[in-house]
């Protein structure tokens, strides 16, 4: 086998490279351009091509999935369930902390929003997909002396059994 045929066969496995995600992709256009410029190989520039494509494939078929699981799947849901009761408490305490200050409670979230700047007003499960819903805030309605504040829960559907209120003080 001669010295060229030897050096080219070497740099096949080297087309491995290009299967590692992000990095893969900048691997493969520098050795393509070896490949093409110094050794002029097609089969070379072949592997080289197809192994950069698998890489692209690797890379972003689990991302469109993560991402679906995000807005869509059932764990991703709870977990988010679990930040909108703790968000839904927090409001709840902001709200009481408005009504002692001013004397009621504020007629929309934005109102609560200019006093307690830190406080979330926004749900996050409707946060998951927002493309999907226009409405992004938590549900509160002021009714003469009380209110009414709750999230849609991880159906997104207001007004159906498992929307989540805020939760009781431990006394």
């Amino acid at each position: 086998m001669n010295k060229e045929v030897k050096t080219k066969t070497k740099f096949y496995p080297i087309c491995l490279l290009c299967l590692i995600p992000g990095v893969g992709l900048l691997i493969g256009i520098g050795l393509i351009f070896f490949a093409v410029f110094q050794y002029r190989n097609k089969s070379f520039t072949y592997s080289l091509t197809i192994s950069i494509l698998l890489g692209l494939v690797f890379t972003f078929v689990p991302m469109y999935f993560l991402d679906q699981e995000t807005k869509y799947g059932t764990m991703a849901g709870r977990t988010f369930q679990r930040f909108a009761l703790n968000d839904l408490d927090s409001l709840k305490k902001q709200l009481e902390g408005y009504k002692q200050d001013y004397g009621e409670y504020p007629d929309s979230l934005e109102e609560l929003k200019k006093k307690f700047k830190e406080v979330a007003i926004n749900d996050p499960l409707l946060l998951r997909n927002k493309k999907a819903h226009k409405f992004l805030k938590f549900y509160y309605f002021r009714k003469d002396s009380s209110y009414t504040l709750f999230s849609s829960g991880i159906d997104c559907i207001p007004y159906t059994e498992d929307d989540l209120y805020p939760r009781k003080p431990l006394k």
